[in-house]
């Protein structure tokens, strides 16, 4: 909701006592709600004025700062979930996660305050940030030249070597990068086509990760990406089968464009 809906109080509690309202007009009166015990558990505000209003000529400008509102919280739940995986003692040297996309996450565009988040980056010591898409020209090679051509020349399963890269969007955090070509395929559409960007955290940019583990992970990823999802979307030669499959799991259970617009 825009933050000149808040009016009175604090936000907290503000956002607090309307969630009840609307509940319990969604108990009375919603039959789907009430049925599956559909709540609003949150409200998150989002400005309408300064540097995050891009364009002030912009018609869709509330609604554009409203859903980058919501995009920050949704990868502020991506790290809060990494986070209790390690308190659970679900990640280490045997049991790594694999990130769909990058690791490369911005505080600025976080709902999370700046020293919590600075302290979940340490979670990452066994995540690996895959992405099926990318800037083939992002880094440089030790001779000062793009990448690309390198990327592009990949021989099957093969690797190119993995490169410091220090992030300005994520506080100047430096991450390993590295490209790997996944199968061998007679149905490439591009050059860039099966391969993928891999991504790791290292915690301490003067130490860096061994060759050793990033063979094991790359090694591991061509594994992952077999069987293949053949033609499911424009993107089936980079999918990892296991992530494919997770997102198709968790699609099937959206509810109905229609249905969700009706709670309202």
């Amino acid at each position: 909701m825009p933050k000149q809906f808040h009016t009175k109080g604090k936000p907290d509690d503000f956002a607090r006592s309307y969630c009840e309202q609307i509940n319990q007009h969604l108990a009375a009166t919603n039959r789907f709600a009430s049925s599956r015990g559909t709540k609003i558990s949150k409200i998150l505000f989002y400005k309408t004025d300064g540097p995050t209003v891009a364009d002030v000529t912009d018609k869709n400008r509330y609604k554009n700062s409203a859903i980058a509102q919501i995009q920050n919280e949704m990868t502020d739940e991506e790290q809060l979930l990494v986070n209790d995986l390690c308190k659970a003692n679900k990640l280490s040297s045997d049991s790594w996660l694999i990130k769909d996309g990058s690791l490369q996450y911005n505080p600025r565009f976080s709902n999370i305050d700046q020293a919590q988040w600075n302290n979940m980056r340490s979670n990452y010591k066994y995540v690996v940030g895959v992405s099926k898409s990318f800037d083939p020209d992002l880094l440089k090679n030790h001779e000062g030249k793009k990448l690309s051509q390198i990327i592009a020349s990949l021989k099957p399963f093969e690797r190119t070597k993995a490169y410091k890269y220090v992030s300005k969007h994520s506080n100047g955090m430096t991450f390993a990068v590295w490209y790997l070509r996944l199968r061998k395929s007679d149905f490439r559409e591009t050059h860039f086509s099966d391969v993928v960007k891999c991504e790791m955290l290292m915690l301490s940019p003067s130490h860096p990760i061994k060759t050793v583990t990033i063979d094991a992970i790359s090694a591991n990823l061509i594994r992952e990406a077999y069987p293949v999802c053949y033609g499911a979307d424009t993107r089936w030669a980079n999918h990892l089968y296991p992530v494919y499959l997770t997102e198709t799991f968790c699609k099937s259970h959206y509810i109905d464009s229609n249905i969700f617009l009706s709670l309202f």
